[in-house]
């Protein structure tokens, strides 16, 4: 692996974090001292009920703590006092954390302060294995790399426990200078990972797909941490464009669309079912089996989703068949025109010269220009 070359980050200056009640009122819980690797982006939990972020910890050149802030009512404070210590490299303390189901929670009596204590470790200290030595199956403590991407963001609808769940995933390469791998990221590690910039990447997952194929992929435990040292590393040009399953065309007009629109479980994401007469509809998973009224649940505006199918004629006058998903057609009209389906669909039918971005293996549109 060719030897890292030391930068310098500049400074910058965040908005101080004040606990509230202050650090000389808690008195109990777990104290964590060292760098702070990545900060996550403030997000609605899976069954839509509050606001979170993760922080991945370094406490030691391949120790890592996941911490969740959720519980507490500066979310956007705690997050930018967090991220000052992220670009400014400097050691940090976080303070006074509950444990449960793996993770360390900063609630309300947390707190986050300069290093008092000495860090006996470097930021960019780290083992880590070479990818060209990766032959089978099994966990890999520590990675050292950058990362290229290969497709967008999508979607994985699969059966766990009897139930429908919905992740999150982008698949990506990674190279450490010795050798690159097909890795695939899951969820809030998605909004965090960045091209062009050296990662250490912990607790990650080697599947050995075939004889001669090998591939990685994040989990729960998986943890990040930017690195403010460099290496040189060249991807394969046929590896990325192998890989990439997308074309950028031009809606030239929309001869038809469909709409399916359908509500969904507001503690699970399940698709519910309306009981005829009763104003109620409950959830179609067994394991939640959740029962509310209509009207709670159309009043919420996370709890509605929508797909559409498009016909349309591309700029070679060929028509074109492809499925889009509303949070694509949120960002590209607003919430507003999706709600109300009939301006929605007259919309669509409006188009003109517009261009899309299709993944050609799911023939989705995943975003429109």
């Amino acid at each position: 692996m060719t030897t890292p070359e030391k930068t310098t980050p500049s400074k910058i200056t965040m908005r101080k974090f004040v606990p509230s009640p202050s650090p000389k009122q808690a008195t109990s819980g777990t104290d964590f001292h060292g760098y702070v690797g990545a900060v996550g982006l403030i997000k609605l939990n899976r069954e839509k009920t509050r606001k979170q972020f993760y922080v991945h910890f370094k406490t030691g050149p391949t120790i890592f703590q996941r911490i969740l802030v959720n519980n507490h009512p500066d979310l956007t404070g705690v997050r930018q006092e967090l991220l000052s210590y992220f670009h400014n490299k400097e050691p940090v303390s976080i303070m006074k954390l509950n444990k449960g189901n793996g993770l360390h929670f900063f609630n309300k009596s947390s707190y986050i302060e300069e290093a008092k204590i000495r860090i006996t470790f470097d930021l960019n200290e780290a083992d880590s294995y070479n990818l060209s030595t990766v032959d089978g199956e099994g966990s890999i403590p520590s990675i050292i790399g950058k990362i290229k991407f290969l497709e967008k963001p999508n979607l994985k609808t699969y059966e766990k426990n009897n139930k429908q769940r919905t992740d999150k995933k982008r698949e990506c390469l990674i190279h450490d200078g010795t050798a690159s791998m097909k890795i695939t990221f899951w969820n809030d590690m998605i909004d965090i990972i960045r091209e062009n910039q050296l990662l250490q990447l912990t607790n990650l997952v080697a599947k050995q797909l075939s004889s001669d194929e090998i591939v990685l992929g994040t989990d729960f435990s998986t943890s990040v941490c930017f690195l403010s040292t460099d290496i040189d590393v060249t991807f394969n040009p046929i590896e990325i464009d192998h890989s990439v399953e997308e074309k950028t065309v031009t809606i030239k007009s929309v001869l038809a669309i469909k709409a399916n629109t359908f509500l969904s479980c507001l503690f699970c994401n399940n698709k519910v079912n309306i009981q005829t007469g009763t104003g109620m509809c409950s959830c179609s998973s067994k394991e939640c089996g959740k029962i509310f009224s209509v009207d709670k649940l159309t009043q919420n505006s996370k709890s509605s989703s929508i797909t559409v199918m498009i016909d349309f004629f591309d700029s070679k006058d060929e028509i074109i068949s492809s499925k889009v998903y509303g949070d694509v057609l949120n960002t590209f009209f607003g919430e507003s025109t999706v709600k109300d389906l009939t301006t929605l669909k007259q919309s669509i039918l409006d188009l003109e010269n517009i261009n899309v971005v299709i993944n050609t293996r799911r023939n989705v549109i995943t975003s429109i220009n």
